[in-house]
């Protein structure tokens, strides 16, 4: 096998662009410029390097490039005879791209970072479980952390390279999510989290070879509210007969908290998937069939809709009414939490009523916070359907106040019994 460089006249007449040859014998011959571009006549064939009197500027650099491209071909030669031996007219080609990092701007998504993560979105975001693609919400969040680098290119004013991505990045993404366009810690974390999938992909499809374990993804622990049972039976209990639209919202809220289902589940929740007083649905999110048994309110609910669940309405709709249900049924206790700003678009922090912090999200909160320490976590996860306790306990809001309550609880019930038994 012999590796050989030649030129031949560019467009241009005062220049040659560096050919290289690989053959052996009939079995095959193979040609394809390099891309490199030198002067008219510096480039010496015998001694297969830029001459000692050529004026093209790298001189040393393009020789140093030409040994390291022979080593390279070399190198993928004897990985090729001992794989298979094939050597199609595409190979030299391939193999020459791959060493200059050359790729057609048809496939720039294995070349520059937001390419790529427009390419994953668009073509390989997919629910790595089920094999089906990604729930709209999660490839809603994909797109917004898309955004966010895009804007951070802008505002650096630099095309961003897979194999460019280094520490000096993260700290500088990081910075410009925190300082340039004020975001919390937690969303912040999240377009890391991202960023640190993007690269993942991109590092097991050979794009890029990119060290990010010390990428962070940053935390606060979100103020999110839940409601208590008592307050669940004070919003059940609630004459809501003068207005069918709020009726109709509380006992979709009901449902929702006592079954631990996404707002996507409930709102599509059917009476025939109701037997035996048992719910069995395929969850939309992560296509699991989970089992809740029916809750003596949700049974008294169905009773008196005449054998029907409530009627479903959009989760906008949801989470602008189920703060007037939770406002008239007096849930208006002082809390710290977060709440969207419509004016900056952004969640604000503070003390609110409590019920202008309700939304659909709160439903799965208060399955999980009402019944922890009352029953096994792994009953609890069989509901909600959570895989690992790290996840489930992200859904746990009671305060130390209310752990220390429980624990009091229990030991008081300790102390009976052993009353009992003296």
């Amino acid at each position: 096998m012999q590796i050989r460089f030649f030129t031949r006249y560019n467009n241009n007449n005062k220049l040659d662009t560096i050919y290289v040859r690989i053959y052996q014998g009939k079995d095959f011959d193979l040609t394809v410029k390099t891309g490199i571009v030198v002067s008219k006549n510096e480039f010496s064939l015998p001694k297969q390097k830029m001459k000692d009197k050529a004026k093209t500027k790298n001189r040393l650099l393009i020789n140093n490039k030409l040994d390291a491209l022979k080593t390279h071909l070399r190198n993928c030669y004897n990985e090729t005879v001992m794989v298979d031996n094939h050597f199609s007219k595409d190979w030299l080609k391939i193999r020459v791209h791959a060493f200059f990092n050359y790729i057609p701007s048809s496939e720039n998504f294995k070349k520059y970072f937001v390419d790529w993560a427009k390419h994953y979105n668009k073509h390989e975001a997919i629910n790595k479980d089920t094999g089906m693609p990604l729930a709209k919400g999660t490839l809603k969040k994909y797109n917004t952390s898309l955004n966010c680098l895009i804007a951070f290119e802008v505002h650096i004013k630099k095309k961003l390279l897979l194999n460019g991505i280094t520490y000096e990045f993260y700290k500088s993404f990081t910075n410009y999510c925190l300082e340039e366009k004020k975001y919390t810690r937690n969303t912040t974390g999240a377009h890391i989290k991202t960023v640190k999938l993007w690269l993942g992909e991109a590092n097991k499809r050979g794009f890029c070879n990119v060290d990010f374990s010390d990428f962070k993804s940053m935390t606060n622990e979100t103020m999110d509210v839940y409601l208590t049972t008592r307050e669940l039976d004070k919003i059940y209990k609630h004459d809501f007969s003068e207005n069918p639209r709020l009726a109709n919202v509380r006992d979709l809220l009901i449902i929702g908290c006592y079954t631990a289902l996404r707002v996507s589940d409930f709102m599509r929740l059917r009476i025939t998937d109701i037997a035996n007083n048992t719910i069995e649905i395929s969850t939309k999110k992560t296509e699991k069939t989970v089992l809740i048994p029916l809750h003596k309110y949700i049974k008294e609910i169905i009773k008196r809709n005449d054998g029907n669940l409530p009627r479903s309405i959009s989760d906008q709709k949801f989470n602008k009414y189920v703060k007037e249900v939770c406002e008239e049924a007096g849930i208006d206790e002082i809390v710290e939490g977060e709440k969207f700003d419509n004016t900056t678009k952004r969640k604000s922090h503070g003390f609110f009523p409590k019920h202008e912090l309700i939304t659909s999200h709160t439903c799965r909160r208060s399955f999980v916070s009402n019944l922890y320490g009352k029953i096994d976590n792994t009953t609890i996860m069989a509901v909600t359907g959570h895989k690992s306790e790290k996840e489930f306990f992200k859904y746990l809001k009671t305060t130390p106040k209310e752990h220390i309550k429980k624990l009091n609880e229990y030991w008081g019930n300790q102390d009976s019994k052993k009353i009992e038994n003296e």
